[in-house]
C-alpha cells in the first residue's frame, strides 16, 4: 500500500528493496506501481506483494496485495501547526547528555500513564547513586521510550548509560540495535563491536553486527561475522551467506544458502525474492517466477533477549500493534491479526489497526475480511491514500469493479495531485475487465496529465495503456519506446527489460486490451 514505486525496509533490517518488490508485479497492471511507503522515525512499512489476475491480452491486469498491506505504527505525535514547547530533562552529571521528553498530552492514556511512571521511577535514583545505579535507571527508561519508538530520547539514555557503565554490555546492545532500526548503520558498527567485548557471549549480537555490515556493503566483514555464527544461528547465517552470495553473482551457492534457510525456518518467505533472483541469474526462469510469487514479509530474526525483552513492555493499543507486527514479519499471520483485532477494540476511532488487520487477513486469504477492514478504515480516515489504492484493488480482485472505480474517481476529484490515485484510476478506466465502465478519453487525460507533472518510465506506460485503449496503436507503441529510453537513461535495467517485454503487446493490431 503506500506506494511502490519501491517497497519499504522492515525495521531493524535496514535493507534497501529491489523494484521487483514492488506492490505490483508489472506495470501493465492497472494499479501500476504506484504506491510509495511511508518510512519516518515511527517506521510505517508497506510489504507489498500479490497474484496476479489475467486480463485478455494485457496480461497481469491488477495484483490482489496478498503478502501485506501495510504495518503502520500510529503517530504518537497529532499534528499540529504550532510545536509545543520541549521538554528537557537535565542531566544529572557533568559529561552527560539532556533527553528530550515527549509530549504526554497528545498520546493515548495508557502510553502516557507508561512514560510518566517510567520518568518518576528515574527522578527517584539520586543524583549521588553509584554509576551503575544511575546507568540502570537512565537504561530503564530508555529501554521504555525505546519500546514505543521515540528513538531520539532512548538513543540519549543509551549514551548516558554506557557512558557511566561502559562494562554493561546492555546499553551498548540496545543502542546499536536502535540504531540500526533507523538506518544508522555507521553508527551502530563501533557499539556491536564494543558490546561482544564486553560480554563475548552475545551472539545476537554478531548477527545483528552482519546485518549492519551487509547494510553498508562491506561484505567480506559481513560474511566473517555470519560464518561464525552458523552453527550457532544456522537460520540467519545462511540467510546472510546467501545474500552476499546473490550480490557476488555466485547463484549456485546463493540457492543452496537461500534453501537451506528456508528450511529451518519456512516463515521466512522474504528470502523468496533473492532466491529468484538467484534463479534468474541461473536463467531458470521458471524457477524464478515461481519463488518470486511466494515472495512475502517474514524473515529470520534470531533469538535476541535483550532485545525481545522491549515487546514486554509496551501498553495499550501500541503494544498490540506492536506484537502483531512481530508476529507478521515472523509469518505467524494468524497471531499478527488477533493482536490488530485488540489494536483495533483498544483504538476503535484508530484506521491504522484496521488496515493491519487487513493485511494480516490478506496473507490467510480472506480477501472478503480484508475488503471489509480497508472499508472501515477509509470511512474512519477518507483522507488515507494508501488504504483507499488497497481497498481498490481488493474489491476489483473480487470484480467489483464499479465499487473500485467509485472510490478512486472520488478520492481523485478530491485529490487530482496524488500520482498514485491517478495512476491507478486511468489504468482501470483503461484496461478493466468490465469494459462497461471503461472510459479511453477520460484515462488518456488522467494519464498525460501525470506524466507532464511526474515524467517516468512507469507513467509513460500508462500513457500507452490509455491509447491502446483508444485504438491508437501507433502511438502507444512510441510511447513505450519513450518509456524504454527513459528507463535505459535512468540505468534501470530491470524495468527497462520488462518494459520491452510489455512493448510486444502493442505491435498487434488491434491493440486494445
Amino acid at each position: 500500500m503506500q506506494s511502490p514505486q519501491r517497497r519499504p525496509v522492515i525495521a531493524g533490517q535496514g535493507r534497501r528493496m529491489d523494484r521487483a518488490e514492488t506492490w505490483h508485479t508489472s506495470a501493465q497492471d492497472w494499479c501500476g506501481p504506484c504506491v510509495r511507503r511511508f518510512r519516518s522515525i515511527h517506521p510505517r512499512i508497506a510489504r507489498v506483494t500479490g497474484r496476479p489476475q489475467r486480463s485478455q491480452r494485457l496480461g497481469d491486469l491488477c495484483v490482489i496485495v496478498s503478502s501485506a498491506l501495510v504495518i503502520l505504527l500510529s503517530p504518537f505525535v497529532a499534528a499540529s501547526s504550532q510545536q509545543p514547547e520541549t521538554i528537557v530533562l537535565a542531566p544529572v552529571r557533568a559529561g552527560l547528555d539532556p533527553i528530550s521528553l515527549p509530549q504526554l498530552d497528545t498520546l493515548e492514556a495508557a502510553v502516557a500513564d507508561h512514560l510518566r511512571d517510567a520518568r518518576a521511577a528515574f527522578e527517584e535514583t539520586p543524583p549521588n547513586a553509584s554509576p551503575r545505579d544511575l546507568a540502570d535507571a537512565y537504561g530503564a527508561v530508555g529501554r521504555v521510550f525505546h519500546a514505543y519508538e521515540f528513538f531520539d530520547a532512548a538513543d540519549a539514555c543509551y549514551r548516558n548509560a554506557a557512558i557511566l557503565r561502559p562494562s554493561d554490555s546492555r546499553w551498548l546492545h540496545l543502542r546499536a540495535y536502535l540504531l540500526q532500526q533507523t538506518g544508522r548503520f555507521e553508527d551502530a558498527v563501533p557499539l556491536y563491536l564494543a558490546a561482544r567485548r564486553a560480554a563475548p557471549d552475545d551472539y545476537a549480537a554478531a548477527v545483528h553486527l552482519g546485518e549492519t555490515y551487509l547494510g553498508l556493503g562491506r561484505i567480506a566483514d559481513a560474511r566473517e561475522q555470519f560464518d561464525a555464527m552458523s552453527m550457532r544461528y544456522p537460520a540467519a547465517s545462511n540467510a546472510g551467506l546467501g545474500e552476499i552470495a546473490l550480490r557476488e553473482r555466485r547463484y549456485k551457492e546463493a540457492i543452496a544458502h537461500l534453501e537451506a534457510a528456508l528450511a529451518r525456518f519456512p516463515s521466512a518467505t522474504s528470502l523468496e525474492y533473492s532466491l529468484g533472483m538467484a534463479y534468474r541469474g541461473l536463467g531458470r526462469m521458471d524457477e524464478a517466477r515461481a519463488h518470486l510469487l511466494r515472495r512475502g514479509s517474514g524473515g529470520v530474526r534470531v533469538a535476541d533477549p535483550i532485545v525481545d525483552e522491549l515487546q514486554t513492555l509496551a501498553r495499550g493499543e501500541r503494544a498490540f500493534v506492536m506484537r502483531g507486527r512481530q508476529a507478521y514479519e515472523a509469518g505467524q499471520f494468524q497471531a499478527a491479526a488477533d493482536a490488530f483485532r485488540k489494536a483495533a477494540a483498544a483504538a476503535p476511532a484508530d484506521a491504522i489497526p484496521h488496515v493491519n488487520l487487513a493485511a494480516a487477513l490478506a496473507q490467510l486469504g480472506d480477501a472478503n475480511g480484508a475488503a471489509a477492514q480497508l472499508e472501515i478504515a477509509v470511512r474512519l480516515d477518507p483522507d488515507d491514500e494508501s488504504a483507499l489504492l488497497n481497498l481498490s484493488i481488493l474489491l476489483a480482485d473480487r470484480a467489483r469493479y464499479r465499487e473500485a472505480l467509485q472510490h478512486l474517481d472520488d478520492s481523485h476529484r478530491r485529490f487530482p495531485d496524488r500520482a498514485p490515485t491517478a495512476t491507478t484510476l486511468a489504468r482501470l478506466l483503461a484496461s478493466s475487465p468490465d469494459r462497461s465502465i471503461r472510459d479511453g478519453p477520460r484515462a488518456f487525460d488522467v494519464a498525460t496529465t501525470v506524466y507532464q507533472r511526474e515524467p517516468s518510465p512507469a507513467h509513460g506506460e500508462t500513457v500507452a495503456i490509455a491509447l491502446a485503449e483508444l485504438g491508437r496503436c501507433d502511438e502507444a507503441e512510441e510511447w513505450m519506446r519513450r518509456a524504454i529510453g527513459e528507463a535505459d537513461g535512468g540505468k534501470d535495467a530491470p524495468e527497462a527489460a520488462r518494459l520491452r517485454r510489455e512493448a510486444g503487446r502493442y505491435a498487434s493490431r488491434p491493440c486494445r486490451p
